[in-house]
Formats: C-alpha cells, structure tokens, sequence
C-alpha cells in the first residue's frame, strides 16, 4: 500500500489559526465566567469529587488567612494538601481578593489556563500549526473547561508538567537544562500529585537516545537534580511528617481501594488498560479527540516512506508520547483512577494530534513491518472499541466493565480483518482523514458549544447558597467535619474540619479530640459514620442541601460533649422541637429565626414542615411557593413541592393538585435532569404510604 503525501492537498493554515482563535475565545472567556457558578449536571454519576475534594485542597490556605494559621486543629492527616502548588496559588488569590468561591476557582483557572499555554507555547516554538491544531483541543474542552474551574491538585499538575515540556523546549542544548527540567518534574511529584512522577520519564528517554556522546552524564545530571529536588522539598515541607506523607499516599493508592487489579492476572491487566479512559468518560465530551487520536496512532503504524526526519520534529513529538505512554501505563494499573486523574495526559494526546495533521509523521520514523503491524492495529482497534461501548453506554465507574472489553475484543478482529483485506482502501481512508481534519475540529467546536450551551442553559448556584444559608442555622464557633465541609465553609468564617469516612485508620476520639459540632455528610459516608463513630454520633438532622445529584446532610452531632463549646441558635432549637414532635415550640423558635434571616431556606422549609405536621396544608403550599419565588434555580424545591401535591392527591383525589404536582415535577427535572429517575421513585414510594391494606 502507498500512500502519497498528502501536503499539496492541504487545507491553508489560515483556516486552523481561525478556529484556534475561536476555541481560544471560548476557552478564556468561559473559564471566568461567573466563577460561583456549579459545576455541570452531567458529570453525574462518574464522581462526587467535583463538590468534594477541590475545597479541601485549599483548606490550609484558607486557614491561614482567615485565623492567621495555616492547621488550626494541629491535624496532619491531610498536610500533603498544605504544600500542593494549587494551596500556593489559592494563598495568593485569598491573600489579594479575600476569601470566597470566586477566589478559590480564580487560582484554579490561573492554573490550569496557565498550564495549557506554557504547553501550547512549546508546542508553536516547533510548528505553529500544531499547536493551533493543539489549541482547538484543549482549550474548548469541556471537561479541561469545568474542571479547569476548580482548584483541584491536577490543576497544579497541569501547570507544572505544562512548564516542564515548556522548559524542554526552551533550554534544549543549554548546558542548564537538565538540572531546570529535573527540579520541574520533581515538583510536579511533590507539589502537583504523587503520579506526577512520571514528567520524569519523557527527558529522561530523550536524554537516552538523544544524546550518544553525552548521555551517561547527562542522565546523571537529570536523576541528581530530580532526587535532590524530592529531597530538598520533602526535608522543606514535610520535615519529620513524612510519615504521615507516606501513610496518606498508600492509604489513598492502596490501602482504601485494594491491591490494583492489573497486577492480580493478566485478564485483569488487559482488562484495566482497555477500560483505562472510557471507565471514567474521559472521551465522552471529546469522540471527536478519540477518533483523531486513533487515527494518528494508525497512521504511525501504517506508513510507507522511511526517512528519520528532523531531530526537533522527533524531540517533540518523542516527549509527548514518552509522556503519554508512561502516564498511560502507571494509572491504568490502579483500581481509583478517576476522571481528573487522566486530564493531564490530554496535553500530550492533543500535540501528537497536531503534529501527526500538521506534518506527514509517515516520512519520520521507522517503518513498521509484517505481523507488528497487524498487531499494533489490532491493539489500537480494540482500544478504541473497548472505549466507544463504555464511553456510549450507561457503564459507570463502580460497574462491572469486563464485558465491554471483551466484546471489543470481537469488534477488534472483525475490523483487523477487514484492514487486511481492504488495506489499500484503509490507507486511503486514514489519507482523507487527515486531509479534511479541519471538519472534524469544526465539529468538535459545535460539539463543545453545545456543552456549554447546555451548562449554562442549567446552570445553579446551589453550593454557595448551601454555603451561606449553613452559615445562618448554626453558630459563628461551629466546626464543620466531613467530605462536604470545606465546600460548604469556602464562603464563610466557619472553621472546616477535613474528614472522609470509611478510611483504614480509625480515629475513636476524633469528635471529642477536635470538639466537631456539625457533620455534612452525604448518604454513603453518613452510614461509614454511624458505622465507626456511633458512640460519638449523638446527632439530630438539621437541614438537607442539594448540589448537582449529591444529597448533603447537615446533622449537629457531638451533642453530649459539645454543650460547654457550643451554643446551639433559634434555628437549631426549632429543629430539636421539631424532631421532638413538639411543633408548637418549634414554630415558635423557627419564627424567631426567621424574623433575623426571612429568606433562610432551611428555616422556611422547617416552617413549612411544621405546617405539614399540624395538617395545615394549604399553609404549607404556600410556604414552598414563597420558597419557589425566592429560589427559582432550586430543582428540589420544585421536586419535593410536587412530591407534597402529590401526596394531597391521594390524600384528597383532587386533580388539581396532580396537575400541580405534574408541573413541578417537570419544573425539577428540567433545571437538574439527574432528578427524572426520582420523580418516578417518589410516586410509587408515596402510593405506597396511602395504600389501603388488604382485608
């Protein structure tokens, strides 16, 4: 099979820096736009850890601006966050602007907008159309965008191995570039995450086959000033914590997910490498960046002409895909690897992108020949459908995926087959491919836009009005304890205390040691909490807040030892009367509040429960329809507004209130469609209260 060089036939280079400009466009503008906003609805269900772990990261830099020290509970369990790059540049954001939401998620863009232009910037010094090509990629993508929005430590992983490449290209054949690029990826290990370590590997290679005359001390430089680094750093930081360093990596790698499965046999190995990118819906924003990088991986495969190129063309693209192999190779070894784990290898994916469609890479490498070909198809087809069945199906994360591998697997042979039958046509196919991947970036473009459109088309504020209204019900001395606490605490003075439940090392003490008052909690680690800690959960339920598909409960808990520390409010009061059955003082002491916070959430929906309790119906509709007025964007307001109309309605067989109920119900769903399965749930567990027994 030939194929011809496709250069003549080329679209103009104008025609990529356009839609470059365009994707640049979107991807500044839109990760400043309004910074307070909630991430997207439809990342739900791959993960909670959009309202979780972005605020605990920053929870030591907070510290220390509010009260002056960076660990106010002397709790080291979690020091690895305090010298992460995203605390530093979330101190400088909080130390200029003051501490808010908006602040946290400024330093997150800095970051990760800041790290994709150094890359880009690397990348344009060898091809300016690659980089354009590059451009497009990444800086519309909604996944990059919306998780670029918070202040998450792969953030400052972004940004780091961004400037180790950066600093590769700018310092190559300086007698400092081993040392500077060695210091970087140490940083990217210590400061960025602990996977980070593999930034070492892509100078490290080229150091090795770059560099014949030289090399054995030139990778001696490089390794010197990477340990030397690791060391100076950890000494600087930690100190004698390292311990605690290292317990905290173990139990998060191994100790709370088990010993990876990819090491247990090698039907799990195969199975962990296919499943590696679809298991998370890594490309399910992206098929357009999925079917260009399969394509560019046949093309390596497939060509025809020999030649070994430039030395700078093969540098280049060399460390990207060092790069992209040796992360693809750690983390598709662990049982956690979620989405954000994955995001800084899209880098490397969108420059191999760019350079295979800005230059004939076919004329560059060696060749290769026979079986390996066939083999290395066969490997990339039943990548490639192993991902579309998990990206294209309702196969979540915590789902059995081995299914879908094997069934790529079938697809694979068939479509391996079908290449060797047809082979000059497949060349073809691939030459097109490349010829009008303009069309394909034009629809990646749309493709995003549509996702943005469709972000802000149901878009919430939820989180910071959880915040702000958590910061009215309970007192100025509270402590927050759980995975939801720094989130709900980001805009407030309320002191957050970072715990995750269900961890290997138990800590009986842990609520009377630091005098936690409050725990927000979602359903899951509550149930870890009563679990571990039930002497310790003397709780009552105070409120419930709703973000995205996450239910957080907010439950005063510590109750028999807090009493000499804490001095519960009106609101609290209401709640404990209220739980008490006793709904006449309750109404009392939640009017009380309310005459101080009118338009405090929890306050009128307690109110509006104390109605419900009372049987005074008609007060209580009219309660959640002021709720409703004051909080339009509230999807379950609407939800359980609908739910009470319907129970009125096989209560009192009266349609109207079905009608009513059958209009909030969508009204729900249509601000946040994760609900649409719980209308459903919510009917049959309400016909079931009202069900009338059998004789």
């Amino acid at each position: 099979m030939k194929m011809k060089s496709p250069g003549k036939h080329r679209h103009p280079d104008t025609l990529w820096y356009i839609l470059s400009a365009v994707a640049l466009g979107i991807g500044i503008f839109f990760r400043f736009y309004r910074l307070d906003l909630d991430p997207p609805y439809f990342f739900a269900g791959t993960t909670q850890d959009l309202l979780t772990d972005p605020y605990n990261v920053i929870h030591f830099a907070r510290n220390k601006i509010l009260f002056g020290i960076w660990d106010i509970f002397d709790y080291s369990r979690w020091i690895v966050f305090k010298y992460t790059l995203s605390s530093f540049a979330a101190y400088i954001s909080f130390a200029a602007l003051g501490v808010s939401i908006v602040a946290a998620n400024l330093s997150a863009v800095a970051l990760n907008l800041g790290g994709i232009l150094l890359f880009l910037t690397g990348l344009w010094r060898y091809s300016h159309k690659a980089a354009s090509i590059a451009a497009i990629l990444l800086l519309a993508d909604i996944t990059l965008l919306s998780y670029g929005r918070l202040p998450f430590m792969e953030n400052g992983l972004i940004f780091l191995s961004g400037l180790c490449y950066f600093l590769f290209v700018q310092f190559n054949g300086s007698k400092a570039l081993e040392i500077i690029v060695g210091a970087v990826a140490a940083i990217c290990f210590i400061s960025g995450k602990a996977f980070g370590i593999i930034m070492i590997i892509p100078p490290l290679y080229l150091v090795l086959v770059g560099c014949p005359d030289s090399r054995w001390r030139r990778i001696g430089t490089l390794l010197i000033s990477f340990a030397g680094t690791i060391v100076a750093a950890g000494y600087l930081f930690y100190g004698k914590d390292f311990n605690t360093v290292y317990q905290y990596l173990s139990e998060q790698s191994v100790g709370m997910y088990g010993l990876p499965a990819a090491l247990t046999s090698p039907a799990n190995l195969i199975v962990q490498a296919m499943t590696f990118g679809g298991q998370s819906r890594l490309f399910y924003f992206i098929p357009g960046t999925l079917i260009l990088l399969t394509v560019c991986l046949l093309i390596f495969i497939w060509r025809e002409k020999t030649g070994t190129g430039s030395a700078e063309h093969n540098r280049h693209l060399r460390f990207n895909a060092v790069w992209l192999l040796a992360g693809f190779a750690f983390l598709m070894l662990f049982n956690h690897r979620p989405l954000r784990y994955q995001l800084f290898l899209l880098l490397p994916v969108s420059g191999i992108i760019g350079m295979t469609i800005a230059h004939s890479p076919y004329k560059l490498l060696a060749r290769v020949k026979g079986l390996i070909r066939y083999a290395l198809t066969f490997l990339v087809f039943w990548y490639l459908t192993a991902q579309v069945i998990l990206t294209f199906s309702n196969v979540s994360i915590y789902d059995n995926v081995t299914r879908s591998v094997w069934w790529g697997l079938i697809l694979a042979i068939i479509l391996t087959l079908l290449t060797t039958l047809f082979s000059v046509g497949f060349g073809r196919l691939l030459q097109y491919t490349i010829k009008y991947s303009c069309i394909i970036a034009l629809l990646f473009l749309a493709h995003q836009g549509f996702w943005v459109y469709y972000w802000l088309d149901k878009s919430t504020y939820d989180l910071k009005r959880a915040g702000s209204d958590l910061s009215q019900i309970v007192s100025e001395n509270a402590v927050i304890v759980g995975p939801y606490s720094s989130a709900l605490t980001i805009d407030t003075k309320l002191r957050s205390f970072i715990y995750m439940f269900g961890l290997v090392k138990k800590e009986p003490d842990l609520f009377t040691r630091h005098n936690l008052t409050h725990l927000a909690t979602d359903p899951a680690n509550l149930e870890a909490a009563l679990r571990d800690y039930g002497k310790a959960m003397e709780s009552l339920p105070l409120t419930r807040y709703f973000a995205r598909d996450v239910e957080v409960q907010i439950i005063a808990v510590n109750r028999v030892n807090s009493p000499s520390v804490y001095a519960p409010t009106e609101y609290e009061i209401a709640a404990n009367f209220y739980n008490e059955r006793m709904p006449d003082s309750a109404e009392i002491f939640v009017r009380k509040f309310l005459e101080k916070y009118p338009r405090n959430r929890s306050a009128l929906v307690l109110l509006s429960n104390i109605y419900l309790q009372t049987q005074r119906f008609n007060e209580a509709l009219k309660t959640f329809n002021q709720l409703i007025d004051i909080y339009p964007r509230d999807s379950y307001l609407y939800f359980y507004n609908g739910l009470y109309n319907y129970r009125l309605y096989l209560l009192t067989r009266d349609y109207q209130f079905l009608k009513q109920s059958e209009r909030l119900y969508e009204a729900a769903v249509r601000i946040n469609p994760t609900l649409e399965d719980d209308v459903g749930l919510s009917k049959i567990q309400a016909e079931q209260m009202f069900r009338k027994p059998s004789p």
